[in-house]
């Protein structure tokens, strides 16, 4: 995660920072000001994102670097994916995450269909929220900010929300922090680029609370704002939870691997699926993991694959007090180059053999072998509607 010392230049940190709201107000009309209310809060609530159990390899000091499980080497294709499910939702709260401080000092009124919230901070830059109502629940979003002095807004995040069906919220945004960092240049130490759509679906029990949720993320050019050696990263990021029952993350991107060597720093194709599923009582609640993943292409040979596996079993607890840290206990870590017709060219694992700490849930499937490709796995193009872990709705 970022350091919390970090201070990007993004909408909110630089409006907020001891804000001082300049809105102007006509008129309420009649139309339902309840509707662009709950469609405005709407963008506040928590998008994050958390796939337990995937980030890095078990007792991962203790593996030589020329192994293939060392951990700056191919087990990132784990901790990639985690990382930047850990960086989107610290962009997210960025843009998205005070809304309702924005909101707090009520629109200015232009006409039935539209609301636009306008603010100025302390050090005169201003940021601009509009609402669009095209039908009832259903609006266009579009936020912008201006220098101080300026008078020119650009529009930094545009995007919907769908609130028709308030059992069923869908949501989508389009954050481009290149125009943000030309309007408002990035402070030091923020090397954050490009841009990052996400679409949200929300369903919605009777009682208010999530039933499911999904979520995809298109990064183009993506840089998080601590940075990546790996470069800038465009891909895609599918993620789904069912609240209590479990969850799957579909993660495919261009990667550059640094090992084997890479001085060209050729860029790969990988795909993590990350899977896991909760089970036993409340009190005794405990989650399994588990994610595979390939890579092909960049500095690997012709016809090779890289294939990565990771298994994890710990208590509900302590799977919720790791989400967005770094988590150390895995079961079993896996990584080999496989030619193309199935032998495995190179290749280590690890095992945990700490008390209660199975290596691979058989309910999420067999394990791949090390030494052939008997049961290597076949990762999805899209996050399955069904069976992607036990349970699932």
């Amino acid at each position: 995660m970022p350091p919390k010392n970090t201070s990007p230049a993004s909408l909110l940190a630089l409006t907020f920072a001891g804000l001082a709201v300049a809105c102007s107000s006509k008129a309420s009309s009649q139309e339902d000001d309840g509707d662009f209310q709950s469609a405005a809060q709407e963008l506040a609530v928590s998008q994050n994102v958390i796939a337990p159990g995937e980030q890095v390899a078990a007792t991962s000091s203790s593996v030589p670097a020329a192994d293939p499980a060392y951990p700056l080497c191919h087990p990132h294709l784990f901790a990639r994916s985690f990382l930047y499910t850990a960086a989107l939702n610290y962009h997210v709260a960025l843009f998205l995450g005070d809304m309702d401080l924005l909101l707090a000092g009520g629109p200015r009124m232009e006409g039935d269909t539209t609301r636009t919230w306008t603010y100025t901070g302390p050090a005169g830059n201003s940021a601009e929220l509009t609402l669009t109502k095209s039908a009832p629940g259903v609006f266009s979003v579009a936020a912008s900010v201006a220098a101080a002095g300026s008078s020119n807004f650009v529009t930094v995040v545009t995007g919907n929300v769908d609130r028709s069906n308030v059992q069923d919220i869908k949501k989508s945004f389009l954050f481009d922090l290149d125009k943000l960092h030309r309007v408002l240049p990035a402070s030091a130490g923020d090397q954050s680029a490009g841009q990052f759509a996400i679409d949200i679906e929300r369903t919605v029990s009777a009682s208010g609370a999530d039933r499911k949720r999904t979520v995809t993320y298109t990064l183009t050019n993506f840089v998080p704002v601590y940075g990546d050696p790996h470069g800038p990263r465009s891909g895609d990021i599918d993620f789904v939870e069912e609240p209590g029952v479990g969850g799957a993350m579909l993660y495919s991107t261009s990667l550059v691997f640094f090992c084997p060597d890479n001085p060209s720093n050729l860029s790969a194709d990988s795909t993590v699926y990350a899977r896991w599923y909760v089970s036993g009582s409340s009190g005794t609640a405990t989650v399994a993991g588990r994610a595979d993943a390939l890579a092909t292409g960049g500095q690997f040979a012709s016809g090779d694959t890289w294939i990565g596996l990771t298994c994890r079993s710990v208590s509900l607890a302590q799977a919720t007090a790791d989400a967005g840290a770094t988590v150390l206990d895995n079961g079993y870590w896996m990584m080999k180059e496989e030619a193309s017709d199935g032998t495995t060219v190179v290749g280590s694992s690890i095992g945990d053999t700490q008390t209660g700490d199975p290596a691979c849930d058989p309910a999420l499937g067999a394990v791949t072998d090390l030494s052939d490709n008997a049961n290597d796995p076949t990762l999805p193009a899209t996050l399955p509607a069904t069976g992607a872990f036990p349970g699932q709705f």
